[in-house]
């Protein structure tokens, strides 16, 4: 867990709106952005207090057994991946 004299848990967040950092900092907490390019999961979240899972593109069904996907469906691959990756690191 995060150890540092601010007293304020770290919280991970990957693909945050500025928003979302704002409400973390406001809530008393301190954002960590992950980043592909140099956060390598579940590393990188084991110094972290909590983790932010942000909205966004849809899961592939097929992950889920599901071999129909809607026209509507928007698939972020890279997005959903480095999401469950971090989830199973917790």
């Amino acid at each position: 867990m995060h150890d540092d004299s601010s007293g304020r848990p770290l919280i991970a967040v990957a693909w945050p709106k500025p928003d979302y950092l704002k409400a973390l900092r406001q809530a008393g907490g301190e954002p960590h952005v992950l980043r592909p390019d140099r956060d390598v999961l579940p590393d990188a979240i084991e110094q972290c207090d909590g983790v932010l899972l942000t909205g966004g593109a849809d899961v592939d069904p097929t992950m889920y057994g599901e071999q129909d996907r809607h026209e509507t469906v928007q698939i972020d691959a890279e997005r959903v991946v480095r999401q469950l990756h971090a989830l199973r690191g917790l």
